[in-house]
């Protein structure tokens, strides 16, 4: 039995993406979502944990699907900044599911950074992670992007270093 949120399909699906990044997948994912369904795995192929992203194009709205998914798709795969995360690659292993395989971080979202401290205790870190929001979102729009879902659960922290990196994702362009 598939576990709650994975369709038949993306669990035939599997086993074919599994091969093709020479990872495992665990039994539960990390997200699921009416769309989508979010594993973290460590593939043997980029030598590290990636999340891996299975999207159900029948789940959206055919208008979305048309116009703005292949749109998405092009701007995840051609965009390289230092706080922007980085797609390693898209498929599309069956008529109507899109893989998504980007870089996995570990630390979570700043969502989850905010909850788990009630807010951000030092005033540097928020102006270093705003300042990196502030750069990836100017990247964009030099670029003729708009990011239409910056929100705090797109926003990815690396960790917790001199540089507090974070990456901005998820794009809804």
């Amino acid at each position: 039995m598939p576990p709650p949120g994975l369709s038949p399909s993306t669990e035939r699906l599997i086993p074919v993406v599994s091969l093709s990044i020479s990872g495992t997948f665990p039994k539960n994912p990390i997200a699921v979502t009416g769309q989508s369904v979010v594993f973290k795995v460590y593939s043997k192929l980029y030598r590290r944990d990636v999340a891996v992203k299975i999207v159900s194009q029948n789940a959206i709205p055919a208008a979305v699907a048309e116009k703005f998914l292949p749109r998405e798709l092009d701007v995840t795969m051609k965009v390289r900044h230092p706080h922007i995360a980085r797609c390693l690659a898209i498929t599309r292993p069956a008529p109507t599911k899109i893989v998504i395989i980007s870089d996995y971080y570990e630390r979570g979202t700043l969502l989850d950074l905010i909850l788990e401290q009630k807010r951000l205790k030092e005033n540097p870190l928020a102006v270093t992670l705003f300042r990196q929001i502030i750069e990836a979102i100017n990247y964009l729009h030099t670029r003729g992007i708009t990011h239409r879902d910056v929100k705090l659960e797109n926003t990815k922290i690396v960790g917790f270093s001199q540089n507090n990196e974070i990456f901005s994702q998820n794009f809804d362009i």
